[in-house]
């Protein structure tokens, strides 16, 4: 199958715009998670750490490109830039795929959204040091970070759907 330069463009973009939005949904998950899990408290519910791995990415830039550290009090607003910097790239690269082969899109995105997080949150994350490796943690931890990124996947799947139409 031959795909069009034009048409896989639009997968590209349209896989970006929906990995921002799927990043979005993720942590309105996670948010809703530690609701629920802490009584209201507005305590994390998810995984224990010092530091989110996106702030820590942020900060191994900020030292790369700077020579320092994110100053602490923009550390959150940075995480969050590379959280959603992640999304729109998984996003993208997801839409160029799923519009060279739609089969990849089966289940609706979320055996993608369980792939990336065996991969980066099994694999890459601990593997660069940035969270715990996966023998620490918990069988909670692993449900919350899988369910975490299958709704990933699902957003980005709805999303990515929904933009193509247009």
């Amino acid at each position: 199958m031959t795909i069009r330069p034009e048409d896989l463009a639009k997968g590209v973009l349209a896989g970006a715009v929906a990995g921002v939005v799927a990043s979005v949904t993720m942590d309105l998950f996670q948010r809703g998670y530690a609701a629920m899990s802490s009584g209201g408290s507005g305590r994390e519910g998810g995984p224990e750490q010092d530091e989110p791995s996106t702030v820590k990415v942020a900060n191994r830039i900020a030292m790369a490109t700077a020579g320092h550290r994110v100053p602490d009090a923009y550390g959150a607003y940075a995480g969050e830039a590379v959280h959603l910097g992640t999304g729109a790239a998984l996003g993208a690269l997801y839409g160029a795929a799923a519009e060279a082969e739609p089969r990849l899109a089966a289940g609706g995105g979320a055996l993608y959204g369980g792939t990336i997080w065996a991969v980066l949150d099994q694999g890459v994350v601990p593997g660069l040091r940035l969270g715990p490796p996966p023998r620490d943690q918990g069988a909670a931890d692993y449900a919350y970070s899988l369910a975490s990124h299958v709704v990933f996947g699902v957003a980005l799947e709805a999303t990515r759907r929904l933009l193509r139409r247009l």
